[in-house]
């Protein structure tokens, strides 16, 4: 085990094989973009939030803080480490976010779309 202080979560990921967390966005979604399960022990309310949304995706499982013992935890995380269902979800959902458009390229796309409606706007019929 190695303790790493301020390194980004991307960096780590790739020798990881599940990622037990309080379920913050960036973590939620850095973590599935590596095609990891998830343990979520939702600490807020929009860590909840996320939590479900894992959890209907089927690629992680939630516990309550009252369920979060050390044996359910170790007993949780040697049931994601084996090759399931959840893990094959992470993957696909991976897969998902891969196949989508850049933000780079969705901007350029807005933008194009905004300058046709204004020249639409200002060639159009007055009212």
């Amino acid at each position: 085990m190695r303790v790493a202080v301020d390194t980004p979560l991307d960096h780590l990921l790739p020798d990881c094989d599940l990622v037990v967390s309080h379920g913050g966005a960036g973590t939620v979604l850095t973590s599935l973009r590596h095609g990891l399960p998830l343990l979520l022990v939702p600490q807020l309310p929009d860590h909840a939030g996320h939590a479900g949304r894992v959890v209907a995706a089927g690629a992680g499982e939630v516990l309550t803080r009252d369920e979060a013992s050390g044996s359910r935890v170790a007993a949780e995380v040697r049931r994601l480490l084996a090759d399931g269902p959840e893990r094959a979800a992470a993957r696909a959902l991976r897969q998902e976010m891969l196949a989508q458009p850049a933000p780079a390229a969705v901007a350029t796309q807005l933008e194009a779309l905004v300058r046709q409606q204004g020249a639409a706007r200002s060639t159009g019929p007055v009212g």
